[in-house]
């Protein structure tokens, strides 16, 4: 039960909390080299690969969410999918290239009086790919330290009025909304059956180091 509750259960509830944080606030983590999201995971990869034994035998033995999490990865596999489709339109959208372009030549102008803007060259070709990817994690700014943060702060704006067009988002949000709620409700039934063995077996949620030999 111990290695249950703390390899498998309390790695998984932790890590959908971090998604539903990510989805609350419209960041997918969805990287167009990868074409899936980063810290948005099937569920097995939520556990330590060494723990996975531990895994296989929880599911063994509560076989009701052996299909809950395999729920929860198609949601996540439709959501990639249509992530991966949306960047495709973006990246062929006339509308969408003449806004890259523009924000491209305002920020060159930008560069003339701030030495410290990064020097885009290298990279013009894949700055259309950057920005629809920006553009789908609902990215306002970047941190200082990336390439790319002076520019999306010029961009950042004119892209954004992108995000209104149901045609082009549509999708992807519904999908976001799907994967939500069941990640809202995977997480609550994970932790109602961590309470039942913690009360079953008279162990703890956590690990509380040294408690016991205290006793």
């Amino acid at each position: 039960m111990e290695a249950w509750i703390y390899t498998v259960i309390n790695p998984i509830v932790e890590c959908l909390q971090r998604e539903l944080e990510l989805l609350e606030t419209g960041n997918l983590s969805w990287r167009f080299y990868s074409l899936r999201c980063e810290f948005i995971r099937p569920i097995q990869e939520y556990v330590d690969s060494a723990q996975w034994p531990n895994y296989s035998d929880f599911l063994l033995e509560n076989q009701e969410f052996k299909e809950r999490f395999q729920f929860h990865d198609s949601g996540l596999d439709a959501l990639n999918n249509s992530a991966s489709a949306l960047f495709s339109a973006l990246i062929s959208n006339p509308q969408f290239l003449q806004v890259v372009e523009s924000s491209c030549r305002a920020y060159e102008e930008a560069r003339k009086r701030d030495p410290m803007a990064s020097d885009l060259t290298d990279m013009r070709y894949d700055i259309s790919k950057y920005a629809a990817e920006y553009l789908i994690d609902n990215y306002r700014a970047l941190p200082a330290h990336y390439n790319m943060a002076k520019f999306w702060t010029i961009a950042s704006d004119s892209m954004h009025t992108f995000r209104s067009s149901s045609n082009l988002f549509g999708a992807v949000q519904e999908h976001v909304l799907v994967l939500k709620g069941e990640s809202q409700r995977l997480s609550l039934d994970l932790e109602h059956h961590r309470l039942g063995f913690a009360r079953s077996f008279d162990i703890p949620a956590a690990p509380v180091p040294n408690y016991f030999q205290r006793r």
